[in-house]
């Protein structure tokens, strides 16, 4: 259980290294690489040494994912540079997570502390959006676009756990971290936060999911007319909903649509099968901008890998999902843990619209494949435990 414990811990401890320059008045590189970068290489490290030396068996769903990562080194071979390399691993890390966590063992008490591991990241996004970014900007929009990711992995967790135990506290919980968003004018985040009360897979339909409805439309639509947010979002300072859409003059796209006619050209080069790992980085820098992503990972993912990459994608989160769906749950904790990976995979589709978030390891992609690998780790154990039970004719508690 200590292994498990440190593992998690260390999966924290990273997540807030990647923010640490927005908590304190600090660098946002050390040795010439930003926080986030020591942050996924921290996790590959401590990943490569529980595979070689501690972990014995896991069951991560690795085989749905193997496709992906062959592809991946596929390309890398044939794009041998340092930026491929870099690109490639940040793919690879949150698998490598899974195939720990698959690994671990887990118990009530465990899950009771990852919980509280997790709970003080978010406290401390929630005070440096809420007060120090604040303090040092004068202005609201200084947090990173991972706020956002964080906001949602807090807000899915606890909207499972109100759906779970009809406990007004966690409806107030997911209130407060939807606060991280909106105090960042996190477009894509904002959306999502409203989206995921209704999109929970813990009961998809529900009478409480009518209520949330009924309760949100009034706060979206006040949170929408905010200056703030009208100021994000239009370039006049000021619109309506129906000019939320692509074609819009007045939506303000942060320059988005210029970036992705870029990556569409150079789609269109090598269509099926693309122009090799980082091809949208290299794009960037011919044209002399300052950009390191894309911000679409759609089109990143075309751009690099081509339709055949798209598809290999989508059929491993295909058969990851249909592979959740089919597994027989045996405890509340595993029907929780099932619920919010589900919910994850539409949130992680439309962050994919806005944000490089397949980049983003330590802000989302880390817990998503954590807790598949937690899921099916504590399912095998759970398995055993009811066997035993029936063997021994014991009442021994299942996870």
């Amino acid at each position: 259980m200590k292994s498990t414990l440190i593992y998690f811990k260390i999966l924290v401890l990273t997540s807030l290294l990647s923010i640490l320059n927005f908590i304190l008045p600090i660098s946002s590189s050390v040795l010439g690489y930003q926080l986030p970068g020591w942050s996924w290489i921290i996790v590959f490290l401590v990943s490569v040494y529980y595979i070689i030396f501690i972990i014995k068996k896991s069951f991560f769903t690795l085989n749905i994912w193997l496709p992906w990562g062959f592809l991946l080194l596929i390309y890398l071979v044939i794009d041998s540079s340092f930026v491929a390399l870099q690109g490639t691993i940040q793919f690879i890390v949150p698998i490598m997570v899974g195939y720990v966590t698959g690994s671990l063992n887990y118990n009530n008490n465990i899950f009771l502390k990852i919980i509280n591991y997790f709970k003080y990241l978010i406290i401390m996004v929630l005070l440096s959006v809420s007060l120090i970014s604040i303090v040092r900007y004068g202005f609201l929009g200084a947090a990173p676009a991972m706020y956002a990711h964080f906001a949602s992995i807090a807000g899915v967790l606890v909207i499972s756990l109100y759906f779970s135990t009809k406990k007004f506290k966690y409806l107030l919980y997911f209130g407060l971290v939807s606060t991280i968003p909106i105090m960042s004018v996190t477009r894509m985040g904002i959306f999502i936060m409203f989206l995921i009360p209704l999109i929970n897979f813990y009961k998809f339909l529900s009478l409480n999911k009518i209520v949330l409805i009924f309760l949100l439309l009034p706060i979206g639509l006040f949170i929408f007319n905010l200056p703030s947010v009208q100021k994000k979002m239009f370039l006049d300072g000021k619109g309506n909903l129906s000019e939320i859409q692509y074609s819009s003059d007045n939506l303000n796209t942060n320059g988005r649509s210029y970036i992705n006619k870029a990556l569409i050209e150079e789609f269109n080069k090598n269509p099926f099968l693309g122009n090799g790992t980082r091809a949208d980085y290299f794009i960037f820098k011919q044209k002399g901008w300052e950009l390191t992503e894309s911000h679409n990972e759609y089109l990143q993912i075309l751009v690099c890998y081509g339709i055949l990459g798209l598809f290999i994608f989508f059929l491993s989160l295909y058969f990851q999902f249909k592979k959740i769906t089919k597994l027989k749950i045996l405890s509340e904790n595993e029907k929780i843990i099932k619920s919010i990976i589900l919910t994850f995979m539409p949130v992680l589709l439309i962050f994919m619209i806005s944000d490089p978030i397949l980049r983003y390891t330590s802000s989302f992609m880390n817990y998503f494949f954590a807790l598949i690998g937690v899921l099916f780790a504590i399912n095998k154990q759970n398995l055993k435990i009811i066997n035993y039970n029936n063997d021994n004719n014991s009442s021994y508690p299942i996870i």
